[in-house]
């Protein structure tokens, strides 16, 4: 899924993504308290908190751990990315995380609220730090309060992991895209963004970033290449012999890609070669290649032109197999 909007962009799902895998909730109602929570405890309950927008709930993992007048968000906000960019730098540099600390891949969503009430999404601030959940690298952008021009580029601040929900209440620039990335534009927008991407390609998904020359496609095009690279028959797997599956499609001789891209290498496409090179001629002939169908060379197919299997797992109860004329057990493999 890929949604791109006046050069923002919202992916959750792409190639630079990772699942979080511990979890660490303490440190952060901690340091929600320095900014000014109200502990629910001290106030009899989240039915004792001021209504919205005078104050917003606080969650910590679906838990209502107290309330923050409204004006205290943005700072709170604030602090909880800042400790987590700090957690994420300690971490890339080798050291141990602090088990007491923010986790860097703590999602912090502020939800605004919105006038009228009409429908729109529950106010408050909801902090998720479990496991199991989808984080991806963006770079902060520092704001240049000296500078009194409009046009100045926000200068590069530390990486942080964000998830999936609270890219939806962010505003992330992507390089190249508008007037976010344009250092001579003469609007103002590019100081509304927050964060911006760690490169173009930063939007795409892994499928999508193995496909060459995407930047001359149109973009149905590449969403239906998405779609064809996870139905190749290649090579799904190498121990083909050790897996369970029900069914699995194999391609007899797999090639490597005449063009690819440098993020081929980190998904490792020579390990596992989705399909094989062949020439091929647009034209019309016959009637017989209208719309899907296509004419084959028949030398080609003889010689083994995408020729695979279809290997199937089949399971036997030994103990239920026929018995040989001394009595022994006889299997057929």
């Amino acid at each position: 899924m890929m949604m791109e909007v006046d050069g923002e962009h919202k992916n959750p799902s792409s190639s630079s993504s990772t699942i979080t895998t511990t979890a660490g909730a303490a440190a952060v109602v901690s340091l929600l308290s320095r900014c000014g929570m109200l502990p629910s405890a001290s106030r009899g309950g989240p039915s004792a908190f001021p209504p919205p927008p005078a104050h917003v709930e606080v969650q910590v993992d679906g838990r209502v751990v107290g309330s923050l007048a409204a004006p205290r968000v943005p700072a709170a906000v604030a602090a909880l990315r800042a400790a987590k960019a700090s957690a994420l730098a300690e971490a890339s540099q080798g050291r141990e995380p602090d088990p007491l600390g923010v986790p860097a891949h703590a999602e912090v969503v502020h939800v605004p609220f919105e006038e009228g009430g009409a429908g729109g999404p529950y106010p408050g601030l909801f902090v998720l730090t479990g496991a199991g959940r989808m984080v991806r690298p963006v770079i902060q952008l520092k704001s240049n309060s000296s500078s009194s021009s409009s046009s100045t580029k926000p200068k590069l601040g530390p990486i942080e992991l964000i998830g999936t929900l609270e890219q939806s209440f962010m505003s992330i620039r992507c390089p190249g895209s508008g007037n976010g990335d344009s250092s001579s534009s003469s609007s103002s927008s590019s100081s509304t963004f927050t964060h911006t991407e760690p490169g173009p390609g930063a939007m795409l998904s892994v499928l999508a970033s193995l496909t060459p020359f995407s930047d001359h496609n149109q973009s149905p095009r590449n969403m239906y290449q998405c779609q064809m690279a996870k139905q190749t028959m290649g090579t799904p797997a190498q121990a083909l012999q050790h897996r369970a599956d029900g069914k699995l499609y194999r391609l007899h001789s797999p090639q490597a890609p005449l063009a690819a891209t440098s993020a081929a290498a980190g998904a490792r496409v020579d390990e596992f070669p989705p399909g094989t090179n062949m020439i091929v001629a647009v034209l019309a002939y016959t009637g017989y290649d209208m719309e899907d169908a296509m004419i084959l060379n028949k030398a080609a197919v003889d010689r083994g032109l995408a020729h695979g299997s279809v290997v199937k797992t089949e399971a036997f109860d030994l103990r239920n197999e026929g018995e040989s004329r001394e009595g022994g057990k006889f299997f057929i493999f």
